[in-house]
């Protein structure tokens, strides 16, 4: 995630604010919240499965399938990659 993800989400995934955006808090606890994903400005979003925050990052999209805002990357990762990245996803709290 360092230099990837950590880029804009921060190392310990709870998100940065750049001149030109808020990145969300990618923490797994606030992704599969129940409740909702709390975004930055403190409203909630969808709550993310495993599958959907596999979706969001390889294609782009959330749970209803709309396009992530554009500074999202769509990264390319093998099925070893994405069990590598769920399972440091998991760590960060």
């Amino acid at each position: 995630m360092r230099g990837g993800c950590a880029s804009c989400h921060g190392s310990d995934g709870r998100g940065r604010t750049t001149p030109t955006f808020t990145a969300p808090n990618i923490t797994y606890s606030n992704l599969t919240d129940p409740q909702g994903m709390l975004q930055p400005d403190g409203t909630r979003a969808m709550t993310y499965t495993d599958a959907g925050i596999r979706n969001a990052v390889t294609r782009g999209v959330d749970p209803t399938g709309a396009r992530l805002s554009q500074p999202m990357p769509r990264w390319q990762l093998t099925d070893q990659e994405w069990t590598d990245l769920l399972a440091y996803l998991k760590t960060l709290q």
